[in-house]
């Protein structure tokens, strides 16, 4: 995802988004070409009512295209691209904007994508302690702690990831550490809002990968962010209150799902090549390897 933060700023890869109601549903697609590997196009629908149901509101399928033909390479299944895409977009962009090492990390929610953000946080931030609150409380695997509210989980965080579809705020400005990276997945729209606006006027840095009008949280705000930067450009290094917002690209779909079909070694030659040299022609993809997730 870190490669995906990059690739979206170099040219020639393109990509575009589309959203539109459907009643109370919301449908949504995703597209990216990145040079050497070919066309991602992910496409689904949110179903509120699922919930009731015991369905995943979340149904989607991603298609992969060959660069130079055209013909399928796959066919994949969108909830679980997406929760790898997402979940792992979070870390990512936790990381780009100087997390501390072995943190204490703060999970609130415990649905597919916040689960997989607490396993990163272990493999990959190599968190010290990491506190899990949900509203139902859950079952955790051993190594995590069980926190009673989210004053609680977060109380001392040095890393808090929120992982909901709240419209009110979960994490009040006053219940973060000075020094925390406070990251949300959950307010990718202007009707969502995970954590407290307070929480980004007060940050001296706020990084995203999506453009501030479809993030709740800024949207909310009466003035402009001073400390904004789109994840893949460079960072400045600060220790102050930081905000990352992960609303999810194109890019990072095709990263992930081709990551899946041919392997992460394949798809990082392909994409670290094209990122060193824009103007060069990459390798195309391995049209018979077949890698795993």
């Amino acid at each position: 995802m870190a490669r995906a933060f990059e690739l979206a700023h170099v040219p020639g890869v393109a990509r575009c988004q589309m959203s539109t109601a459907s009643g109370a549903d919301l449908v949504f697609g995703h597209a990216s070409v990145l040079p050497g590997l070919g066309l991602c196009v992910k496409a689904g629908i949110q179903v509120p009512g699922n919930k009731a149901r015991g369905v995943d509101p979340v149904q989607a399928a991603v298609a992969l295209f060959d660069a130079d033909t055209g013909e399928p390479r796959a066919f994949l299944d969108g909830g679980t691209v997406t929760v790898l895409r997402t979940a792992g977009a979070l870390i990512a962009g936790i990381r780009a904007v100087g997390a501390p090492s072995r943190p204490r990390v703060a999970v609130i929610g415990w649905g597919a994508q916040a689960r997989t953000v607490a396993r990163m946080a272990t493999t990959v931030l190599g968190a010290e302690e990491v506190r899990v609150y949900a509203r139902t409380p859950p079952e955790l695997p051993g190594g995590y702690l069980a926190a009673a509210s989210v004053a609680a989980a977060v109380e001392g965080a040095d890393v808090v990831a929120c992982c909901t579809t709240a419209t009110e705020p979960v994490v009040t400005a006053d219940q973060v550490a000075p020094g925390a990276v406070i990251a949300s997945m959950g307010s990718y729209g202007p009707e969502l809002c995970e954590i407290d606006p307070e929480i980004v006027r007060r940050s001296a840095l706020v990084a995203a990968d999506v453009p501030p009008s479809q993030l709740g949280p800024v949207t909310r705000l009466d003035a402009s962010v001073p400390g904004w930067v789109d994840l893949g450009r460079p960072v400045v290094e600060s220790r102050d209150l930081r905000t990352v917002f992960v609303g999810g690209t194109g890019v990072e779909d095709a990263c992930a799902a081709w990551s899946v079909l041919l392997g992460w070694p394949a798809v990082d030659a392909i994409t670290r090549h094209y990122t060193q040299d824009p103007s060069s022609t990459p390798s195309a993809a391995p049209r018979d390897h077949r890698g795993t997730a």
